[in-house]
């Protein structure tokens, strides 16, 4: 899913994507090795999040089926837990990316699914 997902995108919101998540590359290393100015690297950056998660979207995979589909693999929720800390910890409220939204609405439904278990 991820991979047919990234490759449906722009080569430059792959490569970007790819060498941060994939590669876990710092945001600095990219701007250097992609040469782009930093602006522009965190312009296209969040395009690419947005294009990602639209994707996403225009396939089928709601919020809902993504946690369906990786409920189960604690790595990728790891991951997730981390990605969200980081974009939800610089921010004000009326600055929030619609990849936050995204997050927001993922932690609150496994939330909510945490409490049925229980239940």
């Amino acid at each position: 899913l991820i991979e047919k997902t990234l490759c449906s995108l722009d080569s430059l919101s792959c490569k970007i994507l790819t060498l941060k998540y994939c590669d876990k590359m710092s945001n600095e290393m990219i701007i250097e090795v992609l040469n782009l100015k930093r602006r522009t690297y965190f312009r296209k950056f969040n395009g690419a999040l947005s294009a990602f998660a639209s994707k996403l979207l225009m396939n089928g995979y709601t919020v809902e089926k993504i946690i369906e589909l990786i409920e189960d693999e604690s790595w990728i929720i790891d991951i997730f837990d981390e990605i969200y800390k980081k974009e939800i910890s610089g921010q004000i409220e009326c600055n929030i990316s619609k990849y936050t939204i995204y997050s927001n609405a993922i932690k609150d439904l496994r939330q909510k699914r945490k409490v049925e278990a229980f239940i």
